[in-house]
């Protein structure tokens, strides 16, 4: 019924997965489709390549990527609507210290932005708590295996392991290799 007896008119573009794509979707969707607002990409390096453009645009855009530096790019267009990852690691690093009451971590992360910066923030975390990254290991989306990472983890006497991947199937076959060598310590994720 649109709003206000206005009509809305919905135009999808693909950004082809990349920041370039990212930004030519928005230029074409401001300058060729008019557009009034937008709900942008979930990836963060998509974003923050097109901070500059929506703040000279000035058009509202809702996004879903959760790096702790979109909140910092100070761009009053961009609407969160996602968590930033520097919430969600101070989150594990303070459920593991005072409910679990456990010091040593080992984490597992994809070897891509959101793993890598996700990593970064949970060893930042604990090391401001007092709490020991015994082993950090890292696996490239599409792997299937996770056994040497989690074992590695193991040798290094994690007591908890926090894995930081968007890699979704990945992140399930981990948990699943987890429970096969008898779930060594604890999972938080």
């Amino acid at each position: 019924g649109g709003v206000n007896g206005k009509k809305i008119r919905m135009v999808i573009t693909d950004n082809q997965s990349t920041n370039p794509g990212a930004l030519a979707a928005l230029n074409r969707n401001v300058e060729q489709d008019k557009v009034l607002a937008m709900i942008g990409p979930v990836k963060s390096t998509q974003i923050l390549a097109m901070s500059d453009a929506v703040k000279a645009y000035g058009i509202p855009m809702m996004v879903g990527g959760t790096n702790a530096s979109i909140t910092k790019v100070g761009n009053p267009w961009f609407f969160r609507c996602r968590v930033s990852d520097a919430i969600m690691a101070a989150a594990a690093v303070k459920y593991i210290k005072e409910d679990l009451k456990l010091t040593k971590i080992g984490l597992i992360y994809s070897n891509e932005a959101f793993g890598t910066g996700g990593a970064d923030l949970v060893e930042q975390d604990a090391k401001a708590q007092g709490l020991s990254i015994v082993a950090r290991e890292s696996f490239t989306l599409g792997d299937r295996d996770f056994t040497g990472q989690l074992l590695s983890l193991k040798r290094a006497g994690a007591e908890v392991f926090v894995p930081y991947s968007a890699g979704t199937v990945e992140v399930a076959k981990m948990h699943s290799q987890f429970r096969q060598l008898g779930s060594p310590y604890k999972y938080v994720g």
